[in-house]
C-alpha cells in the first residue's frame, strides 16, 4: 500500500519485531541502523535497516537487568548516541560502527530520579536531563558530567537547546506548561500554561524561532514563537500524542499517537490502534494520517530523510516506512 502525501510517498517497508515494550527509536547518522530503547527489557537494540533484522542487543552496565531503558538520542552528523535507563539513573554513552556494534563509551548519574529525555547544547558545553519522580532537571556539564544546576518542575519530560545556546525549552508534563530557561543564569524567562495540560516532547526547527511541543491530555501540537515566548499555532491530532520529529527539510512534522488508554492504565493493552500523523507545516494542514500499532510511542525520521520509524509498544515491534519526494 502507497499513500501519497503532496510532494512526499510514504511506502511501508515492514515491521521488526523487538523486545518487550519498546519505547523510543532513533537512527545512526547513515540511517543504516535503528536503536530502539526497551522498557520493559534488558538494554536496547540495534535494527539493521537493510536486512530488517535486530543484530545486536546490548546490554549497558552491571544492572542491566533492572530494565527501564527509555529515551535515545544520537549526536547530529555522529555515530555517538546516549541511552537513558529510569531504573538506575543512568546515563549511558555508547557509539555504533559502521558494522552495527555498539561500544559503552562512558557512564554518566542523572543526578534525579528516572531519567528521561537527554539534550547537549549546540556548543557541547551543557548537557541536560529531565528527571520524573525527582521533578527536576539536571544541567551537567559535558564531557565532564558535572552538575551545576538543577531546576525543579512537575514531571519534567521534553527539553530543547535553541541553537544558539540562549534558551532550553522544557516541556513540563505534570504542570501542564511550556518553560523557557535562560542559559547565562538557568532561571526562568518565560512560561506558557495550558490547563490540564501534559506536555511530552519538544523539537526545535533549525533557526531556533520556533520549537514544536506535544500535548497528551488535549490532543495537540503546539507551534511555539521563542521571541516572543507564546503559541503561534494549535494542530488538533489524536489522543496521547508522543514523539515528535520534523523532516530534514522541516516542512513536515511527524507525530507518533498512541490512541485511548487501557482502563487498566498504558501498560495495558490499549482498546484501538494507535495513528502517525503528518503536518505540512506550511500550510498547517494534516496532510496523512497512517494507521499504527497498539500504542505507537518513539518516532524518528533518519537524517537522509529517506525512512520513518515508530515502536509499537503494546505490539513488541517497530515499524518502518520509506519515504520518497
Amino acid at each position: 500500500m502507497i499513500f501519497l502525501i503532496l510532494s512526499l510517498v510514504l511506502t511501508p517497508k515492514g515491521k521488526v519485531a523487538c523486545g518487550p515494550l519498546p519505547k523510543q527509536v532513533a537512527f545512526s547518522s547513515t540511517g543504516k541502523f535503528l536503536i530502539v530503547t526497551l522498557l520493559d527489557g534488558t538494554g536496547f537494540q540495534v535494527i539493521n535497516i537493510e536486512s530488517m533484522k535486530v543484530i545486536n542487543t546490548v546490554k549497558p552496565g552491571k544492572d542491566f537487568l533492572k530494565s527501564g531503558f527509555v529515551e535515545v538520542f544520537f549526536l547530529p552528523g555522529t555515530d555517538t548516541f546516549f541511552v537513558s535507563q529510569m531504573n538506575t539513573d543512568h546515563i549511558f554513552k555508547c557509539y555504533i560502527n559502521t558494522s552495527g556494534k555498539v561500544k559503552v563509551i562512558k557512564i554518566y548519574h542523572s543526578h534525579g530520579k528516572w531519567p528521561k529525555v537527554m539534550a547537549l547544547s549546540q556548543s557541547r558545553k551543557f548537557f541536560a536531563v529531565s528527571n520524573w519522580l525527582s521533578s527536576s532537571v539536571s544541567i551537567i556539564t559535558y564531557p565532564d558530567a558535572r552538575l551545576i544546576k538543577t531546576i525543579h518542575t512537575k514531571n519534567p519530560r521534553g527539553l530543547a537547546f535553541t541553537p544558539d545556546g540562549k534558551y532550553l525549552i522544557v516541556a513540563s508534563f505534570g504542570n501542564g506548561d511550556i518553560i523557557r530557561i535562560k542559559t547565562d543564569t538557568w532561571k526562568e524567562m518565560g512560561r506558557i500554561h495550558i490547563e490540564k495540560g501534559a506536555m511530552r516532547h519538544v523539537v526545535m526547527k533549525g533557526n531556533g524561532r520556533v520549537c514544536y511541543v506535544s500535548d497528551m491530555f488535549h490532543g495537540r501540537i503546539y507551534e511555539v514563537s521563542i521571541e516572543p515566548f507564546m503559541i503561534k499555532r494549535r494542530f488538533r491530532v489524536y489522543r496521547n500524542p508522543n514523539t515528535i520529529d520534523m523532516s530534514p527539510d522541516e516542512r513536515f512534522l511527524f507525530v507518533s499517537c498512541r490512541g485511548r488508554n487501557s482502563k487498566k492504565g498504558y501498560l495495558e493493552r490499549s482498546p484501538e490502534n494507535g495513528k502517525i500523523y503528518v503536518i505540512d507545516l506550511n500550510t498547517g494542514k494534516t496532510i496523512k494520517i497512517i494507521e499504527g500499532g497498539n500504542q505507537p510511542t518513539g518516532l524518528d525520521v533518519s537524517p537522509d530523510g529517506r525512512y520513518l520509524a515508530f515502536s509499537n509498544f503494546r505490539d513488541n515491534n517497530v515499524e518502518i516506512f520509506e519515504i520518497k519526494p
